[in-house]
């Protein structure tokens, strides 16, 4: 009789939860649609870009199910690079969605039967907690905090230049590996479309990491608010996506695509001046 494997719950967000498998690897279980509402109650979940306009309960719950269901695309787009890729990910593992059983009234997931197992890695929110915590920031760990600032917006720059992008910023859900590097841990926060990333820029989402009236994001202690907002303001910029987005994704099935759609748009455009002529 095969034993219980002991593996322990490292708690939940808003569309997984997660269990140390203890080899250095974490195992990410998706919410239900109905463990996700629940959360979503929960959560005074502010729209981005604004400052306190609350996003429907509906809308919620549908943008975390959807946001799950784009995860395999991501995991498995076949980049010639894909190890470097999977990397700055924490180099996640797609697991069979058979595992899960099958929908019912009650307890289902829909489009969202994602699992997946990922690197095991510190999250900054601990650090931020600390920070948060301390009477006033040492001008060491204003010194770290800068450093980490500098390291994700490198981190970020380079997944822009394979064609993705976390959108919602939220920097305590950050990871950091053994060899220190960042990485991003959330992958059901991810896109490729780059007009939804122009959007997400110009209204300057990460600024939800210093309002406090969005309590869904870790906070960071008032006095690092200013160098955080500079730094990234600064960083995060329409030029620089667009300077950077795409820039190293090299894959085949995309040029394959992207060689047919220019030569079926070539065409019906010379079919449309033909027929201008007549």
């Amino acid at each position: 009789m095969m034993s219980t494997v002991p593996f322990v719950n490292l708690g939940h967000g808003a569309q997984f939860r997660a269990f140390d498998m203890h080899n250095g690897r974490v195992l990410k279980l998706p919410l239900t649609e109905a463990e996700t509402q629940a959360v979503a109650r929960r959560r005074r979940n502010i729209i981005h870009g604004t400052l306190e306009e609350i996003a429907s309960l509906e809308v919620r719950v549908q943008t975390f199910m959807n946001s799950k269901a784009r995860i395999p695309a991501m995991i498995t787009h076949d980049f010639t690079n894909a190890s470097d890729f999977l990397k700055l990910m924490g180099n996640p593992h797609l697991e069979s969605a058979s595992l899960l059983p099958e929908d019912t009234p009650i307890k289902k997931w829909g489009p969202a039967r994602v699992v997946y197992t990922q690197d095991k890695v510190q999250i900054v929110r601990n650090l931020l907690q600390y920070l948060y915590e301390q009477p006033s920031v040492a001008a060491t760990d204003r010194k770290k905090f800068k450093q980490l600032l500098q390291d994700y917006i490198e981190h970020v720059y380079t997944m822009w230049g394979f064609g993705y992008s976390d959108y919602i910023f939220k920097l305590g859900d950050l990871g950091i590996d053994p060899q220190g590097q960042v990485v991003s841990v959330d992958l059901g926060e991810f896109t490729s479309d780059v007009t939804f990333m122009e959007r997400a820029v110009t209204e300057k989402w990460w600024h939800d990491n210093a309002n406090h009236l969005k309590t869904d994001f870790p906070k960071m202690p008032k006095e690092l608010e200013q160098l955080y907002l500079g730094m990234i303001d600064e960083a995060f910029t329409t030029d620089e996506l667009h300077k950077r987005w795409n820039k190293t994704h090299t894959c085949i099935s995309c040029s394959q695509e992207a060689t047919t759609i220019a030569a079926f748009i070539s065409m019906q455009l010379s079919e449309i001046d033909y027929i201008d002529r007549l």
